[in-house]
């Protein structure tokens, strides 16, 4: 914890020595219990102030016994000042109330606008409830948000679902930069470290308007903390330990800032992190899915600058991974395939393993980020980010080439690099008005070798677009339009004429959006919004045709689909009480000539197996939905909390339920605090509650849909303090019961049952020094 130099009179002592006593505690949300680093604390007795760590912590050393005045203040809440009398060290803990006129007026230079529609619903993980997720992928670590699932290929592959959307209508923020690799496929994960970020945050509802094309689902926002700007070093070390896959995973950051007035570097901070992540088979309630492990190693850096007016940070990120593909998904019959569909139990061997062979998939994502800003006082603030990505992907199916001289080569092999540049202009602060106006535009360029699945292309966009809010006393009104352009060029060698072709398509549209957010007062507020998003068709929906190894299929596309067009209202209205917080939503997204991946009911056999074959079709759909979750806490350590997700998605062309929508999902917990409501020892129990997809096409699909199923959990948690040092510790479990069933949105359903019992012990140890 670093030393604030906040303008005072000189250290006295307001009574004689001695002067060894200490001063400490942790400041919180008066609400949520959650920490406030960087929070300042000051004793107008004394000279200076310390800033709260990570953790909210603050400590003051070497004062005498008397009375002083603790003051503690944070952005955008209501400062508190404290009488005490030392006569002894004293442990203080604080919390503040959030002040929502504070809250509308500030700006910080640098921060990152992470919801630029307030009138959208946006729900987060942070504090104690990301912790609990430590260890888990960017998709299983959402799956407990409302409205968002999940669509897996197994155990190890897991993408956010928003409302019914997944794919490319998902649009990923990592760091403040749009994360491009080949997220066009279902068994294609994030190549995201999710220990890397602070917050996760989920905006649902079209967000085309600041994001660009394809955020017609939501946006998912991966945000690592401000860079420190404090003095001394701090950081974490997180250690976590999974029954299932006799699997864990070890994350760890540290940090600095140099702050000294009269060095060259004043104002320079810096970062770095590294992850390791390992499994073997994942394990079922009653047998080892084969050839399941993983095994990843990620790191990043970051340098930042901030002085005066002006800041910038240079951001470099590693994912390398390598995952098994559950070799029951491979068969090399027709005969064999549709026998292991119609099985209840693979045949696969039934045994425990750490080793990764064939099928599996291998990945190495590389982020390079520059950014610089600047505040322009009466000018406004100006940011421009530039960010170079390299997406590597080989994927390996069962067998290894027939042609020995070619080594142990992957059956396909996709090379993307994208470059991205983005800029925005905010208008200057004033008491009701602000507008942001942007620009962005990118480029692609995507090389494969070995088997055809997709083919070479090259992709340019750019797009513009403004924003503008007015605030009122107790209505905020807000609307946006934007520009896109897109422009697709794929490479094909005709085997016939030995001649190049380049078939290319160009699209381009105007979006908008308007909404708001009422005041009602007594706790309660209405938000809504309308708006417009669109997507124009990838290249695998154009031109897929070929065996998608790590998905097992055969896919097939389409060169005559046309752009995607979507019509997005939502509706929510939330209360916050002392003792209840709620909130109720509605959504309607009606979309035009929406894309999808049809199963065509047959199979093909080819030199490297049978695979069920899949088609990319065209309809219009819509997708409306409820989403519903609140808290009661009956006495302050108890919390009952329930959160409800309703989808309904409909093909209005075939006049038919359509295919792999979320099933109707309810969780509940109860939890009960031993001391504050987000910091003290906790038990936990939980519930989930899945239907069976009813509505889905009458045999439009390989497997019928699965049953519903019901899994209980439980969880466990305190801080341990050795010496001064805290450590959290937390032990959980998932499926307690070890119930065998199978999720509707898993790809590989057809062949094997879902995860069992999986029993998560976790480790986190903050630490700083001067």
């Amino acid at each position: 914890m670093g030393l604030l130099a906040l303008p005072g009179r000189a250290q006295t002592a307001p009574t004689a020595a001695p002067c060894a006593l200490s001063l400490a505690g942790r400041i919180t949300d008066q609400r949520t219990g959650e920490a406030l680093p960087g929070a300042v604390l000051r004793l107008d007795e004394l000279a200076g102030g310390e800033a709260a760590d990570p953790d909210g912590h603050y400590h003051f050393h070497g004062l005498c016994a008397g009375a002083y005045h603790l003051r503690a203040s944070f952005v955008g809440y209501g400062e508190v000042v404290i009488a005490l009398t030392l006569k002894g060290s004293l442990n203080r803990d604080i919390s503040l109330k959030a002040d929502a006129q504070q809250l509308k007026e500030v700006r910080v230079l640098g921060e990152k606008e992470t919801r630029p529609l307030v009138s959208q619903s946006q729900e987060t993980l942070s504090g104690r409830a990301l912790a609990e997720t430590r260890g888990l992928s960017l998709g299983e670590s959402l799956k407990g948000i409302t409205g968002v699932y999940s669509i897996q290929t197994g155990p190890t592959i897991s993408k956010p679902v928003i409302h019914g959307l997944y794919g490319n209508r998902v649009l990923i923020l990592n760091n403040g930069v749009r994360q491009e690799g080949q997220q066009w496929a279902n068994d294609h994960a994030p190549e995201i470290d999710p220990f890397t970020a602070t917050r996760l945050s989920v905006i649902k509802g079209a967000a085309s308007i600041r994001y660009g094309a394809d955020a017609i689902g939501g946006v998912v926002l991966v945000e690592p903390a401000a860079l420190p700007d404090t003095a001394g070093v701090s950081g974490e070390l997180n250690l976590v330990g999974l029954s299932n896959g006799r699997g864990g995973a070890a994350s760890g950051f540290v940090q600095t800032a140099v702050t000294d007035s009269t060095s060259a570097f004043r104002g320079l901070s810096a970062r770095l992190q590294g992850t390791l992540r390992g499994a073997g088979n994942a394990q079922t309630a009653h047998y080892y899915l084969n050839n399941t492990g993983l095994r990843e190693q990620n790191f990043s850096a970051a340098l930042g600058y901030h002085r005066g007016r002006v800041g910038g940070e240079v951001f470099f990120s590693r994912f390398d991974t390598k995952l098994g593909i559950f070799s029951g998904a491979e068969n090399g019959s027709i005969t064999d395939l549709t026998a292991a569909i119609a099985r209840d139990r693979p045949l696969t061997p039934d045994a425990f393993s750490y080793a990764v062979g064939r099928p599996y998939q291998a990945v190495v994502h590389e982020l390079l980020k520059v950014q610089a800003r600047a505040d322009l006082a009466r000018a406004g603030r100006l940011e421009a980010t530039f960010a170079r990505q390299t997406d590597a992907r080989s994927e390996y199916g069962d067998q290894i080439p027939y042609n020995p001289a070619l080594g142990d080569v992957p059956d396909l092999f996709l090379s993307l690099t994208t470059h991205t540049l983005d800029l925005a202009w905010t208008t200057p602060k004033a008491p009701a008005w602000s507008a942001t106006v942007g620009a962005a535009g990118s480029t692609q360029a995507n090389v494969r070798q070995y088997e055809f699945l997709i083919p070479n292309f090259r992709n340019y966009g750019a797009g513009v677009y403004a924003l503008g809010k007015h605030t009122g006393e107790r209505l905020t009104l807000e609307a946006g339009l934007r520009y896109d352009y897109r422009w697709l060029r794929a490479f094909f060698l005709n085997n016939n004429t030995v001649q190049v072709e380049t078939p290319t398509t160009i699209y381009q549209a105007v979006t908008g959006t308007l909404g708001g957010v009422l005041d009602l007062g007594n706790g309660l507020t209405l938000n809504a919004n309308l708006g417009t998003a669109w997507r124009p068709p990838t290249v695998n929906e154009l031109y897929a045709a070929g065996v998608h190894q790590s998905a097992a299929t055969y896919e097939q596309g389409d060169p005559n689909l046309t752009r995607e067009q979507a019509y997005n209202g939502t509706v929510s209205l939330n209360y916050a009480g002392p003792r209840v917080e709620a909130e109720v939503g509605g959504y309607v997204n009606y979309i035009q000539n929406y894309v999808f991946l049809q199963p065509a009911l047959r199979y093909i056999r080819t030199v490297r197996g049978a695979y069920p074959v899949f088609e990319y079709v065209q309809t219009n759909a819509i997708f409306r939905g409820l989403d519903a979750h609140a808290s009661y806490r009956p006495v302050p350590a108890l919390t009952a909390s329930a959160a409800l997700s309703l989808l309904w998605a409909y093909n209005q062309t075939a006049h038919d339920y359509l295919i792999y929508a979320p099933p109707q999902r309810l969780q509940t917990s109860l939890r009960y605090t031993f001391g504050g409501p987000a910091t003290g020892p906790y038990l936990e129990l939980n519930n989930l509650v899945v239907a069976r997809q009813t509505r889905a096409p009458l045999n439009g699909d390989y497997a019928s849909p699965p049953a519903g199923y019901v899994l209980w959990g439980a969880a466990a948690g305190t801080t341990l303090h050795l010496g001064r040092q805290p450590v959290e510790v937390s032990l959980s479990a998932t499926n307690l019961l070890n119930a065998e069933y199978r999720d509707y949105l898993n790809r590989f359903r057809y062949y094997a049952a879902d995860l069992g019992r999986n029993v998560q012990l976790r480790l986190r140890v903050p630490f700083g020094f001067k």
